[in-house]
């Protein structure tokens, strides 16, 4: 009786802790505006500034977050090992509120330093991060691989809504007085909601550790540095995802170059690519990864997805044409799904219940830093031939392959000397 209750109290928790990570995502309705706020005629710059200068503070506006996440989300969600999860998402809320309320003064004053300052000032991405972690704190095991879906899910689902909605509250063509600043006030409404359901209805997952002795630092380096010191079974499943992380992204990166740039395809047709690949990767999570983690035995459950992953790029620049590259993006993306969330699952599992926080925050770090090193390479390498990026990207998804099976052997070999 008690573990029933514990039970459906753990699939409550996963209800709310999904419908606050789907409420901050939708939330981000001025988002996909971003790329017409420096136009000329909303004079948030200088008439007199160049289409140079224009993009560049553009880049700026759109990558100082990221930055920005890169040093402070391990150090927010490492807090709340100590503090808790509830309060931190409280917090991260509470930012992304202060950061919407900026962003209108910025838009409504023309200043673009005011609108830079809110964009700076949003933790959007911690919620991602905390969610994942109240996800891990509540499972284990194959459950903890589907949770970790779910909260993909959640992210899936809301973004698309998000980008739509977004663009259609910026435009004065659909109501008269829609603006820019339009989106943000709906963000408000929404981001007020779902302070309230974090306040009222989520509720704190019961740790077996002692909070209290968990001492929390601010500074980056040494939580990273304690986190290896502590749990050191750690560094291989982080590095097997880095790595991981980093193919997928390359991937993404240069199928837009290598399907604009070397195929011409139209930017509608992208669209539908991109769609299609966005709806495989949720039917996968949603049906596909519980049946394969259930009837696949677990020595392969992740070393297969890797490896057809990985051949399945390098067919996709080879059998290019409209059909090939259309069936070829359905393994490329169901197995690219199945291995992302079960590597995911395999950091946090690593470490002690104490530092769910800490390796769930150094993992969005890492995949901060992936995400902008291969943007950078993936133009230099289109430049020198237009398939070389997808068998690079091969070449890597096997070296994190190669990783993971090295890491497997030494787990067994370590059971069985347990054992023996």
């Amino acid at each position: 009786m008690q573990t029933s209750e514990k039970n459906n109290s753990y699939q409550t928790t996963l209800l709310i802790i999904l419908l606050i990570l789907f409420l901050n995502t939708f939330s981000h309705l001025g988002g996909i505006n971003n790329v017409r706020m420096l136009d000329h005629h909303h004079h948030l710059l200088s008439e007199h500034a160049s289409d140079k200068t224009r993009n560049l503070l553009l880049g700026v506006l759109m990558g100082a977050g990221g930055f920005i996440h890169f040093f402070l989300t391990p150090i927010l969600v490492s807090l709340s090992d100590r503090f808790g999860r509830k309060p931190l998402l409280l917090f991260s809320l509470s930012s992304i509120l202060i950061s919407s309320i900026f962003s209108i003064i910025g838009l409504i004053y023309h200043s673009y330093a005011i609108v830079l300052f809110g964009s700076v000032l949003s933790f959007s991405g911690i919620i991602k991060c905390l969610s994942e972690t109240v996800a891990v704190d509540i499972s284990s095991g194959r459950l903890r691989k589907l949770y970790l879906g779910f909260t993909a899910v959640a992210r899936m689902v809301a973004g698309p809504l998000a980008v739509i909605l977004g663009a259609y509250l910026a435009s004065s063509k659909n109501v008269s007085w829609f603006t820019l600043r339009t989106p943000y006030y709906f963000s408000l409404i929404l981001i007020g909601i779902n302070i309230l359901v974090t306040l009222f209805l989520f509720k704190e997952p019961k740790h077996s550790y002692n909070q209290k002795t968990v001492k929390p630092s601010i500074n980056i380096f040494r939580i990273w540095f304690d986190m290896f010191k502590e749990n050191p079974k750690v560094i291989k499943p982080l590095i097997a995802f880095s790595i991981f992380e980093f193919c997928y992204a390359l991937f993404c990166h240069d199928i837009a170059f290598f399907l604009h740039g070397f195929l011409h395809t139209s930017i509608s047709s992208m669209a539908h690519y991109f769609a299609f690949n966005s709806a495989l990767n949720g039917f996968t999570l949603l049906v596909f990864l519980p049946i394969w983690l259930k009837k696949i035995p677990e020595k392969y459950q992740l070393t297969i997805p890797i490896i057809l992953m990985s051949v399945s790029f390098v067919l996709i620049s080879i059998f290019y044409m409209p059909l090939g590259r259309w069936l070829l993006i359905i393994p490329a993306a169901v197995f690219a799904t199945i291995a992302y969330t079960q590597l995911l699952a395999s950091v946090p599992s690593s470490v002690t219940e104490d530092k769910h926080g800490a390796a769930m925050g150094v993992v969005h770090s890492m995949t901060v830093l992936v995400w902008s090193t291969s943007a950078f390479i993936a133009v230099p390498l289109n430049e020198l031939s237009p398939h070389l990026p997808l068998f690079v990207t091969c070449a890597i998804g096997l070296l994190s392959y190669i990783v993971v099976r090295k890491n497997k052997k030494e787990t067994d070999d370590r059971s069985v000397s347990v054992a023996t």
